[in-house]
């Protein structure tokens, strides 16, 4: 199975399911970071396949209320009755996920972590030469914004320790591996900027590793995150 059916799979295994109608009464709103073009013409490729059995339309960024306001009011013009959120995050425990509650209005305050981060990011910026900021990618970092809509909301969990994941992880070790039994696998993963969070962060990759291991034969497997943030 590749990588977008997989992780289609896990979509619709997490929207409601379906009765017996054709035409669901929910649409699925798909949250993925943004990345590179490729990246982001495969969220797109995922969402059509989604699309295909259930309304889905995708918002690319970090609770941006810009990209996420749109989607809904796609998703709204489709007839769907409410909307499930599918967030492409590592871990739940995450001030991404907690804005991102935020923004949908499933949460009563900001993500006090996502203001701070933003506050530190924009002191760094005014330090650098105007011609080194002209260079930087504009990003949406924090905002008190939230989205509108009549929609019943709800949200899933992010990836977590979905066996989904796993396998796709295992698939992408299988594709570079030359020696099993000879090779240890590390798993890397963004972090959290928030301190507190990093333990369920430990929890969740320590799984996915020891998973990897044990499926694919490898001589070991361990994990780091990386918190440039």
């Amino acid at each position: 199975m590749t990588r977008a059916l997989a992780l289609a799979a896990l979509v619709l295994a997490a929207a409601p399911a379906a009765a017996a109608p054709a035409k669901p009464d929910y649409g699925i709103l798909l949250l993925a970071h943004g990345g590179d073009p490729d990246w982001n013409a495969q969220v797109e490729d995922l969402r059509r396949r989604v699309d295909a059995k259930v309304p889905a339309e995708a918002a690319i960024g970090m609770a941006d209320p810009a990209t996420i306001q749109p989607a809904l009011d796609r998703l709204a013009a489709r007839g769907v009755a409410r909307v499930i959120a599918v967030p492409f995050f590592i871990q739940s425990r995450s001030e991404v996920m907690d804005q991102t509650r935020y923004v949908l209005g499933l949460r009563r305050r900001p993500s006090e972590v996502m203001r701070r981060a933003a506050r530190r990011f924009d002191a760094m910026m005014a330090s650098m030469p105007l011609a080194q900021r002209m260079m930087m990618p504009k990003m949406h970092l924090f905002g008190l914004e939230r989205v509108k809509t009549r929609l019943p909301l709800a949200m899933t969990p992010a990836l977590d320790g979905s066996p989904i994941v796993a396998r796709v992880l295992l698939e992408r070790a299988r594709a570079l591996s030359r020696d099993p039994g000879r090779e240890i696998v590390v798993l890397v993963a963004h972090g959290p900027v928030d301190d507190r969070a990093v333990p369920a962060w430990d929890e969740t990759l320590a799984r996915q590793a020891a998973a990897v291991r044990r499926a694919g034969g490898f001589a070991g497997a361990s994990y780091a995150i990386l918190r440039d943030d």
